[in-house]
């Protein structure tokens, strides 16, 4: 299967300039990163069979978005996941690669040191903010399960429909809304950051 995102979810927020030198580094980056997101979001054996079948369910609903309904308070919720491929080019994958390049790229190693690449005639600045914005819109759309957390310790857990911890359309939440459809199923947890990337 090829990558699910390409070049053009990276846009708004979260432009990443395709100039043609730079073009085959961001396909590079998606192709790394969108399988480290999918594989913390799925486990790998979720991932590789949505890899060899994307075409069948439940992996085309959970590429390209379903409505789905799960109970959030004692009353049932209809929520609509976009999917992890849309028509509006906003992905969790696509935050989260940006994030990843960012991350790679701001400071290079040189023969003699840690440099900043410096761009002619204009003046750079921290992509601190933008980083943060995108990885926590990221988290959103992946899902967030604060109860998960001991310390720094992250746990790979294996959720259950009456998993669900807020009423947001988070691929979180529309996994455990469709359960039994991902036996295999092991979410990784993930947490916002600050600007003191805590």
């Amino acid at each position: 299967m090829a990558n699910i995102i390409d070049s053009t979810y990276f846009k708004g927020e979260i432009l990443l300039t395709n100039k043609t030198d730079l073009a085959t580094d961001i396909t590079e980056a998606i192709t790394r990163y969108e399988k480290e997101i999918l594989i913390a979001l799925l486990g790998y054996k979720t991932y590789k069979d949505m890899i060899a079948t994307p075409t069948v369910e439940p992996y085309l609903s959970l590429i390209n978005g379903a409505e789905f309904e799960f109970t959030f308070d004692g009353i049932t919720q209809l929520q609509k996941w976009e999917g992890l491929k849309n028509t509006d080019k906003e992905s969790l994958i696509a935050y989260y690669v940006f994030y990843k390049y960012f991350e790679r790229t701001f400071s290079k190693s040189s023969g003699v040191n840690v440099v900043k690449p410096k761009a002619e005639a204009a003046e750079t600045t921290t992509p601190l903010w933008k980083m943060i914005n995108a990885w926590n819109r990221m988290i959103e759309l992946y899902g967030f399960i604060p109860y998960c957390w001991n310390g720094y310790d992250v746990k790979i857990i294996q959720p259950t429909s009456d998993s669900v911890y807020d009423n947001l359309p988070s691929a979180y939440n529309y996994i455990v809304a469709n359960v039994a459809d991902f036996p295999d199923w092991i979410f990784t947890p993930l947490k916002p950051i600050n600007p003191f990337m805590l």
